[in-house]
């Protein structure tokens, strides 16, 4: 239990429609980033010095004396700002992260909401989901061995055909939230273990609340990761909603083998700024060696030194 325990408020100060340096989409997002201290002056320092409207909570899944720091809802320059600003704090107050911490991520769904009553609008929710069923694969190498199988982000289950058939919001909640085996993809060596939100991510958040919580990521104190994070989270959503990712490209992304070129699709779908595809290409190097396998040398050495340089 932290000694300062406070909730997030929101504030119209954060929701900013300029881009930022990295967050080139300015749809709303919030974090959750887990993190450890040790002494009490820490958390009471960290309490003084930033934004008021940013909360601070326990976390019991953290080694050692946990806390979750959990931002407001904010987009464009302004979250970019605030993310920045509260990594470098929780650096100068020294917290810490280890492989018990994760990073959530909050992208703002409310425009889902407002079209999914509309005739097919439960479409969009179809399609955000089977987009992070048939591109777990690729989000998970950008991932280290800690998160690839952790209990708190569990794998999206092969429920493909499921998701695919499904024909109403309604459907989509009951597939969600069933234990039901039959519901599985014969090909699946995947089982349902509980219905619960600790998958990569959390889609329960996405029809109640109308915000998806994104919890794949490794914990981190640095802002700059946060925000490639963010901005790709924002980014998928905001394809998914203009329609740029559509039924038919989820579809022949499923019937894509080998993840270097699904990689690459991800990357011309989304239209990315440089940074972070450098940033996502570099983890991929990094935690791969099917991938450093099919690249040279020359290449692994230019993405890495792009990455140590823009952190």
């Amino acid at each position: 239990m932290p000694y300062i325990n406070r909730d997030w408020k929101r504030s119209p100060d954060l929701i900013d429609t300029t881009q930022g340096v990295i967050m080139k989409s300015t749809r709303a997002f919030g974090v959750e980033v887990e993190c450890q201290y040790s002494d009490d002056r820490q958390i009471e320092a960290l309490d003084e010095n930033i934004d008021e409207n940013i909360g601070i909570g326990s976390d019991g899944s953290i080694n050692g004396i946990g806390v979750e720091i959990r931002t407001p809802p904010a987009s464009g320059k302004n979250g970019e700002n605030m993310i920045r600003t509260l990594c470098v704090n929780l650096n100068r107050y020294d917290f810490a992260v280890d492989n018990s911490c994760g990073l959530h991520v909050h992208i703002d769904a409310s425009d889902m909401k407002m079209k999914v009553n509309e005739q097919d609008g439960y479409k969009l929710a179809q399609n955000y989901w089977l987009f992070y069923i048939v591109m777990d694969d690729v989000i998970r190498s950008f991932l280290p061995p800690s998160r690839r199988k952790n209990h708190y982000c569990k794998p999206c289950e092969s429920v493909y055909n499921a998701v695919h058939s499904a024909t109403s919001l309604h459907d989509l909640m009951n597939i969600y939230e069933s234990t039901d085996p039959t519901l599985l993809d014969p090909t699946s060596i995947i089982k349902y273990k509980d219905p619960t939100r600790y998958r990569g991510i959390n889609l329960i958040s996405l029809w109640k609340e109308w915000h998806a919580e994104i919890r794949y990521h490794n914990g981190t104190l640095q802002g700059e990761r946060i925000l490639h994070w963010a901005y790709l989270h924002c980014l998928i959503m905001d394809k998914i909603m203009d329609g740029t990712i559509t039924l038919a490209w989820i579809e022949s992304m499923r019937a894509t083998k080998g993840l270097s070129v699904k990689s690459k699709a991800l990357y011309a779908i989304l239209g990315m700024n440089k940074p972070t595809e450098i940033y996502l290409k570099a983890r991929q190097i990094k935690f791969s060696t099917i991938i450093s396998k099919l690249l040279s040398t020359e290449v692994i050495e230019n993405l890495q030194l792009l990455q140590d340089n823009s952190n």
